[in-house]
């Protein structure tokens, strides 16, 4: 028995070892702050819908918790969001656009879509938005509920939603900065109120005033279309995807 339990004590002992040199070279109370840093920015989701932002589930992790973090207000959310879709010549945003074009639940949405790639490319944000709430509301129709642009039903369901949701887990902190996003969406606006300071659909598309909006606006539309689609299950993809061909995106 000593006999072949020798390598293993070998082994215990310079594992042992080499957890010690790690534990004293900080590096595990770095991996434990990254945790801490992690849970605090997961708490930050429901303020980051309020900003105007969902959770950017086409982001890395480390990315999605460095934007959580920057979200603490609608301009540094703003901010965060434009530098993320901006980087490497618009990676990003190519990527973004890309896969809603794969989505079966977007399918029907694919003609505007790539539009408002063109849009995008010549900077006519104005003329984007409108285009983009209209594919927010097609695709929240048919992942959620159909009449998921009245208050009632939009209400029920969340309602409904977070009842089989366990409290503090990933997927309630997902759909919590979801609802936080709707609500700031929605929320009504009535003459004589000021303009809302952020992107607000009634204001847009009921002809309130101007649509002074900007790239910001269009990328938490197009990220709040990928949220919902990534939100519910899957299902198998028409078999006209599979002739389709992408938008060209190497302008945007």
């Amino acid at each position: 028995v000593e006999r072949w339990a020798r390598p293993f004590l070998g082994a215990l002992d310079l594992c042992s070892r080499a957890l010690r040199a790690f534990v004293e070279s900080g590096w595990a109370a770095a991996i434990l702050k990254g945790f801490k840093d992690a849970e605090e920015a997961l708490g930050n989701a429901e303020a980051m819908g309020r900003a105007g932002w969902t959770m950017p589930l086409n982001a890395s992790f480390a990315e999605c918790i460095r934007l959580l973090q920057a979200a603490t207000s609608p301009e540094s959310a703003d901010k965060a969001f434009v530098e993320f879709y901006s980087k490497d010549d618009r990676e990003p945003l190519k990527e973004l656009l890309a896969n809603l074009h794969q989505q079966p639940k977007v399918t029907e949405f694919r003609g505007q879509l790539e539009g408002v790639a063109v849009l995008l490319e010549a900077q006519k944000y104005a003329a984007a938005v409108p285009a983009l709430l209209a594919v927010f509301e097609g695709v929240a129709r048919r992942c959620w509920n159909n009449g998921s642009w009245q208050e009632a039903a939009r209400r029920e369901f969340f309602r409904l939603k977070f009842q089989s949701l366990e409290e503090g887990s990933v997927d309630h902190i997902y759909w919590a900065a979801t609802k936080a996003f709707v609500d700031t969406l929605y929320a009504r606006n009535h003459d004589p109120d000021p303009k809302p300071q952020i992107l607000n659909r009634h204001w847009v598309m009921h002809g309130r005033g101007p649509a002074d909006v900007n790239l910001a606006d269009c990328l938490r539309l197009l990220q709040a279309i990928h949220t919902v689609v990534s939100l519910v299950e899957e299902e198998p993809a028409p078999s006209a995807c599979a002739t389709s061909q992408p938008p060209d995106l190497s302008g945007c």
